[in-house]
């Protein structure tokens, strides 16, 4: 299993070392989410259903959850309100979350609904 994910732990250690450049160039990001969901989807599993699961399952190596944290923030303050609520759309609809959770992803999708209908007035 853990090898599945080195294409993705390599796209996102990418995004930080441009970080930490003072650099956020979204085409990493977006590749290394990309990466994400493709792995992802290539390995379901039935018994995962939590983002948290999929930590477990990964004995925590790959840091999913600030990897999309940091990304759903780089999204929002872009203010890329399209790619932002199709990345919150699909998280909501690839794992269970509890409302709470550190990502509220509903509340997100919301406020985004919110600025692309104040863009189209």
């Amino acid at each position: 299993m853990a090898n599945v994910w080195d294409r993705f732990d390599q796209a996102a250690e990418a995004c930080y070392e441009k970080l930490a450049q003072g650099e956020r160039p979204p085409e990493l990001w977006g590749e290394a989410f990309e990466v994400f969901c493709r792995t992802l989807e290539g390995e379901k599993k039935s018994r995962r259903t939590t983002l948290e699961d999929l930590e477990d399952e990964t004995e925590w190596n790959y840091g999913f959850s600030g990897f999309l944290e940091d990304y759903l923030d780089d999204l929002e303050m872009r203010k890329d309100y399209r790619t932002l609520l199709g990345v919150s759309e699909y998280l909501l609809k690839a794992f269970s979350w509890i409302h709470g959770d550190f990502l509220d992803l509903e509340e997100i999708r919301i406020r985004c609904l919110g600025q692309l209908k104040e863009a189209e007035e």
